[in-house]
């Protein structure tokens, strides 16, 4: 088989150091657009199309990627070069040599401010998912680890696919703690307690989370971009809908939080 030579257009700090470290991986996922690898340490990144864009742990192509993904098949070997700037997956290679570095990490600050009285309201969750929601704020709010720890474990892994919904929520009111509650052990408590009760890759996205780093749909919302909301909505079959349904309710309790003081 001929080998292909593809460039990568876009990495995060997460990525080079995944790469950097060399150590021995294999594919996890592959679908159209994206191929997601995974190290003996259980750390992820996925190599993906432009029209997927950039997130946490991903490596953004120059050019269309999804031709070449036909090609590649689950038991191939994977070559890391940090010499050479290059990752072979059988007959692919793929340079980063020349790839920008970008930042994963909005300025969720920018948000703190923001009413939220022109974004869409949030789909209604299940009245058990609710009750979880409300009572892990409540409890983040009066510092309770217990009660941070036992609502975190009711979602952790909650519903079915790679992302499940309880995850999706979570990361949404992560996402909402970094604007209106900026407290990193808190943050921690949540994503260290989740990320053994759930799949690889969606620990990943949590793990990526606790640093505040998002893809770029939640940077169009922090950037102000007109329809961002939907951009974060249309993520997957439902994990943008639940993602933004956490962080809808997060920001709702946390602004009045906040409001008295953070």
């Amino acid at each position: 088989m001929k080998r292909a030579c593809i460039e990568c257009g876009l990495v995060t700090s997460r990525v080079q150091r995944w790469l950097q470290n060399g150590r021995p991986a294999r594919i996890l996922h592959l679908f159209d657009q994206v191929c997601n690898l995974v190290d003996d340490h259980g750390e992820i990144i996925s190599l993906a199309s432009l029209e997927v864009g950039p997130g946490p742990f991903t490596m953004v192509m120059e050019e269309d990627f999804g031709r070449h993904l036909s090609d590649i098949d689950l038991q191939q070997r994977i070559v890391i070069d940090d010499a050479d700037k290059s990752l072979s997956i059988g007959s692919l290679t793929i340079s980063w040599e020349r790839a920008s570095l970008w930042d994963a990490m909005p300025q969720w600050s920018r948000l703190q401010d923001e009413s939220g009285t022109n974004w869409p309201v949030a789909e209604p969750f299940s009245t058990d998912i609710e009750s979880h929601i409300t009572k892990l704020l409540e409890a983040i709010a009066a510092r309770d680890a217990t009660g941070t720890l036992d609502k975190t474990c009711a979602l952790a892994g909650l519903g079915q696919g790679l992302t499940p919904a309880g995850d999706d929520i979570l990361m949404g009111i992560i996402f909402a703690l970094w604007i209106w509650r900026p407290q990193k052990d808190w943050i921690n408590l949540m994503v260290e307690t989740a990320v053994p009760r759930t799949t690889t890759l969606s620990a990943a996205f949590l793990q990526a989370a606790a640093s505040g780093e998002a893809t770029y749909h939640w940077h169009d919302l922090v950037n102000g971009l007109s329809g961002s909301p939907s951009g974060i909505l249309s993520i997957g079959q439902s994990s943008g809908n639940d993602a933004w349904g956490g962080f809808i309710r997060a920001q709702d309790y946390l602004r009045l939080i906040c409001e008295e003081g953070c």
